[in-house]
């Protein structure tokens, strides 16, 4: 018998049952989705756009414990419209209970979730703020339900926003999808697919925030076409000659694309960290800063 099983199916009836424990409490009418999560039905919005797999959803939320403790709020106010983003596949969101309960609701519409652990965050626990074994009701409005092309066009608008803010010149569209601008020019010819180049480069984001840099005096090396490097930057290093600076704008479909979203957003570096995964937030458009320093 596989006892890890079974300690997990104890764990599921017991939570299961601290559930329906609280919604009688409470006089709550709640209803059991087959992934384990019960919902509410806060606003309806019958014609609102339904949400299809592979659909990108932007949410704003309200996140408590069982017993009531505020864990985090993203709702509209006269302060903030802040939404969170990410594509309604498996794995693109933490709770993944919400992306199990997203696909019950349409455009406009507000939903009350109650997720088990098991769908939640399991055994991680962060600081005072979140327990291990947490069961978690979150309130979630589906503000925006989008295509992928619908992402593709907002980041290039994003791009041309943020050239003609910073008044830069000597910027370029390029077929593939990258903006590409030209700091000082290099010698020789463009590199071409199977040259091996040696990169100094600084990435950020659109708001200037760092995220990644090679270390001074150590730029990195790769083999152009035959390497894991992102699409973006590679296709950005293809325009490039020997000696060459340059600024190579890369949405994210040529970079990290959905990346995984984790909320609240406080957890996110540590449970990243915590489980070793890539520290990218979804949908985020990338700048890279780069010195062609050797092609070969």
């Amino acid at each position: 018998m596989d006892t890890g099983d079974t300690e997990f199916e104890k764990q599921v009836e017991f939570e299961e049952q601290l559930i329906t424990d609280h919604l009688e409490l409470n006089n709550i009418t709640a209803t059991r989705d087959n992934s384990g999560i019960y919902y509410e039905v806060l606003n309806e919005n019958t014609n609102g756009t339904p949400i299809e797999e592979e659909d990108i959803v932007s949410i704003r939320y309200i996140m408590k414990t069982l017993g009531g403790k505020l864990i985090d709020s993203l709702s509209m106010s006269e302060e903030v419209d802040t939404v969170v983003r990410f594509q309604h596949v498996a794995g693109a969101i933490l709770p993944k209970g919400i992306n199990f309960g997203v696909r019950l609701m349409n455009e406009g519409e507000k939903f009350r979730f109650y997720i088990p652990s098991y769908l939640a965050f399991g055994n991680y626990s962060y600081k005072t703020l979140l327990s291990s074994g947490a069961i978690l009701v979150v309130d979630t409005e589906v503000v925006k339900v989008e295509s992928e092309e619908d992402v593709k066009a907002q980041e290039k608008q994003a791009i041309q926003q943020y050239i003609t803010m910073h008044q830069l010149e000597r910027v370029s569209e390029k077929s593939s999808g990258i903006f590409y601008q030209i700091l000082s020019e290099g010698t020789g010819e463009v590199v071409k697919t199977g040259q091996s180049v040696k990169v100094a480069y600084k990435g950020l984001y659109l708001n200037d925030e760092v995220f990644d840099e090679s270390k001074s005096g150590e730029p990195i090396s790769f083999s152009i076409g035959y390497s894991n490097i992102i699409k973006g930057f590679e296709e950005g290093i293809k325009l490039m000659k020997k000696g060459e600076k340059g600024r190579i704008f890369v949405p994210s479909d040529l970079a990290y694309g959905q990346g995984t979203q984790v909320i609240p957003g406080i957890l996110r570096k540590d449970y990243l960290k915590t489980y070793n995964l890539r520290d990218m937030a979804p949908y985020q458009t990338l700048i890279f800063e780069v010195e062609l320093k050797e092609v070969n």
